[in-house]
């Protein structure tokens, strides 16, 4: 009797140890999943990682996005900082033509932005695991490009968001656990 009244102490003991691990591992991921939020950037407040050359007039679309309006030959030139994972929504419809994303002197991605409807897509400009260095930067030139069936050239330009070494490390942690 008194070993089996031992082994249950001893069992009641190890299950409470483990809600306990188990809580603090959840509290411990809560508060990084808080801080994986991207950091949206714009050319007004955040001169030194993204500027925009050309016109770049604001607009609305038609269904109230507030967009960035680009033509052939204007460029977008991001300093994300090391590790990054930038993204950038575009508007896109029957006018939208096509972009050329650089990523330092070596990576070159054409994207052709045209679609029937309209829809705002996400590209992937830089993901964390290329292994770019701190001064790598994200270039994006609105090429005299086009589909035949887009009725235009324009890049419509939502936003651009950026997530940090750290922050791509925990989101990472977050997605494999």
């Amino acid at each position: 009797i008194r070993t089996k009244l031992n082994y249950q102490t001893m069992a009641v003991g190890m299950e409470k140890a483990y809600h306990q691990a188990v809580e603090q591992c959840g509290e411990e991921r809560r508060q990084r999943r808080q801080s994986v939020w991207p950091r949206r950037i714009t050319a007004e407040r955040n001169p030194d990682q993204i500027k925009l050359q050309g016109e770049w007039p604001t607009t609305v679309t038609a269904t109230g996005l507030t967009c960035r309006l680009g033509g052939p030959g204007d460029t977008i030139t991001i300093n994300p900082g090391r590790g990054s994972r930038v993204t950038a929504d575009f508007f896109c419809h029957n006018w939208s033509g096509a972009l050329k994303i650089t990523v330092g002197q070596s990576k070159i991605d054409i994207v052709d932005l045209y679609s029937e409807q309209p829809i705002v897509r996400t590209v992937s400009l830089l993901a964390s695991d290329t292994g770019a260095s701190e001064n790598e930067t994200v270039r994006i030139e609105i090429l005299s490009e086009k589909k035949p069936a887009s009725q235009g050239y324009e890049v419509w330009l939502h936003e651009v968001d950026v997530l940090q070494a750290g922050e791509v490390a925990a989101q990472h942690d977050d997605e494999h656990a």
